[in-house]
């Protein structure tokens, strides 16, 4: 009897598009998870980033309103507690650099810019000197407001104010209110002034 050979077969065109096909859909599989990878992980960088930076921010305003000092005028520079809804300034004996020869004299700027996000500036002066020190604090915040609670007398009930004048008319301050949103994070703080336990530690840098 004579042996069969059947024929050696290959790939037919048909299979070769579909393998082809089938390969292409695997490699855009593939990568549209690692792009979707890659944003998922600077997303989570940048959200830790904006979270350490307000974490921070927060802090700093605390620190420096809680050690607020009472200082008089020198070389013609007041050094009073005074602002309104967008801007505060102040004498405080913390520093955002870590200062140690003295007292530094704080002013917070908030400022609009074009595209309507709001730039949160500090600018510390070491009091009795020219020396100064700029940063950004906020870089791009969706609102960022300050407000005062105040009371004329002991005892008398206060009332939270937009402005607050350097002449204030014997105007105690009691707490700051500042309201900050940025990015994620939207939050009302509201800080206590303990001017007069500071002062009294001080007291020799008044003269």
């Amino acid at each position: 009897m004579k042996a069969v050979i059947g024929k050696n077969e290959g790939f037919t065109l048909l299979e070769l598009l579909i393998s082809l096909v089938l390969s292409m859909l695997v490699l855009v599989i593939v990568g549209g998870a690692m792009k979707l990878g890659f944003s998922s992980v600077r997303s989570g960088e940048r959200r830790a980033d904006l979270e350490e930076r307000f974490t921070s921010v927060c802090n700093i305003l605390d620190s420096q309103i809680q050690g607020m000092v009472v200082l008089a005028p020198r070389q013609g520079q007041d050094y009073s507690f005074h602002g309104d809804s967008s801007k505060m300034q102040f004498a405080s004996d913390y520093s955002i650099w870590g200062n140690r020869r003295g007292c530094v004299f704080v002013k917070y700027t908030v400022e609009t810019g074009q595209d309507g996000k709001q730039v949160f500036r500090a600018e510390e002066t070491i009091t009795g000197t020219k020396i100064k020190k700029q940063t950004v604090l906020l870089p791009a915040a969706d609102s960022v407001g300050f407000k005062y609670f105040v009371r004329k007398l002991k005892g008398e009930k206060g009332e939270w104010v937009d402005r607050l004048k350097a002449g204030r008319l014997g105007k105690e301050v009691l707490d700051v209110g500042i309201d900050l949103v940025y990015g994620p994070r939207n939050t009302h703080m509201i800080i206590p002034v303990n001017v007069r336990g500071i002062a009294d530690n001080i007291a020799g840098l008044n003269q």
